[in-house]
């Protein structure tokens, strides 16, 4: 089926602070790709919804306001986003709580599952970068029987039970865990509805009186961040 949403990530509105957290990426290719994949999306009249998004991180967050101003007049971009770094995962002493493991991770029912370029697949993008080993392989076997694995199920089994912590890669790890309602919910709709919703639910969550915990990561007490304190998400619209 055709591709109905994507998300482009350009951490950043310069070229130092983009091939910092990118890696081997190229600021201006990756820009020019961008804008010409936006370009063909609006001659071509697609209906596929493309947001621009940027995470907001120590060494871009004064960028956030000339990102959101270059992406927003680029005509075939739907949303830009800034996101604030949920995970902090370079954190040496981060992760989770014992009380946050009063909820199971989303990403273990609804995903996404994470496949690098040799096929190794694993339960979300977190596991692979905490160096967790790979829960199977799309080369050897369906991503579906991965899925509904052995290793996964085992998985699933400890954080319902309350001892995800025990699992290294999840006791380590410092992303969101949403109130089990929001993740109910989810999982009653198809994925793309979810992504499409998913802006304006940080939106009401961030400006109406919800809790904040519903979409806030949990942080450790001698957490300090770097970067001014500002809202969780940031979404404008542009021009399509």
């Amino acid at each position: 089926s055709p591709i109905e949403h994507i998300t482009l990530s350009f951490d950043g509105s310069t070229k130092e602070s983009f091939e910092f957290y990118r890696k081997g990426a190229k600021f201006e290719r990756v820009r020019d790709n961008f804008l010409q994949f936006a370009r063909m999306k609006k001659e071509r009249g697609s209906k596929v919804q493309i947001v621009v998004q940027m995470v907001r991180m120590e060494r871009n967050w004064n960028e956030v306001d000339d990102f959101l101003k270059f992406w927003s007049a680029v005509p075939g971009v739907d949303q830009v986003r800034i996101k604030a770094d949920e995970t902090n995962l370079m954190q040496p002493d981060g992760g989770h709580a014992p009380e946050d493991w009063k909820y199971p991770c989303h990403y273990l029912w609804r995903g996404p599952m994470y496949v690098k370029h040799n096929g190794d697949v694993y339960p979300c993008c977190q596991s692979y970068m905490l160096d967790m080993a790979p829960v199977g392989n799309v080369g050897t076997e369906p991503l579906a029987d991965i899925w509904d694995g052995a290793q996964m199920q085992h998985m699933r089994r400890a954080h319902v039970s309350g001892k995800a912590g025990e699992i290294d890669a999840c006791s380590r790890c410092f992303t969101t865990i949403p109130h089990p309602l929001l993740v109910a919910g989810s999982l009653l709709l198809h994925g793309r509805t979810v992504r499409n919703l998913l802006p304006f639910v940080e939106r009401l969550v961030y400006f109406s009186k919800l809790p904040a915990r519903l979409l806030r990561p949990p942080r450790q007490a001698g957490d300090k961040k770097s970067t001014p304190k500002e809202e969780l998400v940031r979404i404008e619209p542009a021009p399509r």
